[in-house]
């Protein structure tokens, strides 16, 4: 069985799209746009009093005034966790009501919990232990416990591989444009063009969706040859996504018994698009339903589909997105997507875990933990360019 025939299960027939049915769908979104702003407005306002706050401890010169000041990180702490757990209970409430309207869990990106519950251990310690520490080490009270701007000394790849994925996606770009192949950036690439303007300090690799459309002939080219001779890019199907993963031939391979061990590292996912039907309308989402599961918010309309690509400026190249790229992040990631940031495990990780599951909690020991830090400025990952000029000069 093809990837394609794979991956095409429980996908509908555009015939039975109506105009109508368009028309309710945007109904529908607009209907709950103004509730979901609303109640997230309740976490932004924790989230930047305990940034606000850091800024001002952070500011004060005098050892002895800073420690004083640092006497209210436990209110502060209580009022972003009371924030977040009423916005939290509202979206909750709201994930139910979409479920019944969309016959379906309405789930946002599930690894995100994960950085919701580091989010509330850390406001419970703060609340417990944030006077002693910030009486101690103010510094490293307001660091372990607020809202810090996002830490520009974190890099998930170093500037040869960021590199690496900056040449890989041009070339796919000028590869899908000569073929006439229909993609677009999505997940943590869409988020990175929009905010930073590159990849995103805490991300290791570049995802592109493709039309439905688009995978028998993109297939084909894989198939005949004409991909890797054109690109000089390695390309290898991951069943876990239902798509392909792509790689340069020479770069280190994953940790053996995982998804990855056959994948060099950085890579680029590349992700077959299936129509899938979300309440009255039909949307391009994940083919593999694990990958749906995963984010089931995670897809474009056909209205922001269809709209012309806009090029976006990602480090030295340029890739198509959709021109509503915020009504996408938006609703994928969360309205306060675009102000903060929600720092998660990186590929490498969660593959050595994957491959010895006992070396778990060694292996999050090593790595930043999960947690979200207020977006400043842009700030993309630094790259080698002349490893990007080298890569990009010849095929492989």
């Amino acid at each position: 069985m093809t990837i394609h025939d794979a991956t095409l299960t429980d996908t509908y027939d555009l015939q039975s799209i109506t105009t109508a049915s368009g028309s309710d769908s945007r109904k529908h979104s607009k209907k709950q746009s103004g509730f979901v702003h609303r109640y997230y407005e309740i976490d932004r306002f924790g989230k930047e009093m305990s940034y606000q706050y850091f800024k001002f401890i952070d500011g004060i010169e005098n050892p002895v005034l800073a420690r004083l000041v640092a006497l209210g990180i436990p209110f502060s702490c209580a009022i972003s966790m009371l924030c977040k757990l009423i916005s939290d209970i509202c979206r909750c409430i709201d994930t139910i009501v979409s479920s019944i309207h969309e016959r379906e869990m309405a789930l946002g990106n599930l690894l995100t919990i994960v950085v919701d519950i580091v989010e509330y251990g850390r406001q419970i310690f703060g609340v417990v232990f944030g006077a002693f520490i910030g009486l101690c080490s103010p510094s490293f009270a307001i660091q372990s416990f607020l809202t810090n701007p996002v830490d520009e000394s974190v890099n998930y790849i170093n500037p040869i591989k960021s590199a690496q994925l900056y040449s890989m996606a041009d070339t796919l770009h000028h590869f899908f444009v000569k073929h006439e192949i229909d993609y677009r950036i999505c997940c943590g690439t869409a988020l990175g063009a929009r905010r930073e303007g590159g990849i995103i300090r805490n991300d290791d690799d570049i995802d592109l969706m493709l039309h439905p459309e688009s995978i028998e002939a993109l297939q084909a080219l894989i198939e005949d040859g004409t991909f890797s001779k054109e690109t000089g890019i390695s390309i290898s199907a991951q069943p876990w996504t239902g798509g392909w993963q792509c790689f340069f031939g020479d770069c280190e391979k994953g940790p053996a018994g995982s998804p990855l061990e056959e994948i060099g590292h950085p890579f680029i996912d590349i992700f077959p698009g299936v129509y899938r039907q979300k309440r009255d309308a039909v949307v391009i989402s994940y083919g593999e339903n694990r990958m749906y599961n995963l984010s089931r918010n995670d897809y474009f309309t056909l209205d922001e589909w269809n709209d012309p690509p806009k090029l976006y400026t990602f480090g030295p190249t340029q890739m198509y997105g959709t021109p509503s790229i915020d009504a996408y992040l938006k609703r994928a990631y969360g309205p306060l997507s675009l102000e903060y940031t929600a720092v998660i495990y990186p590929h490498d990780m969660l593959a050595d875990a994957y491959a010895s599951p006992l070396s778990t909690f060694s292996l999050m020991a090593q790595t930043t933990a999960p947690r979200n830090m207020r977006h400043e400025k842009m700030s993309p990952q630094e790259f080698d360019s002349e490893e990007y000029d080298r890569r990009c000069a010849s095929p492989q």
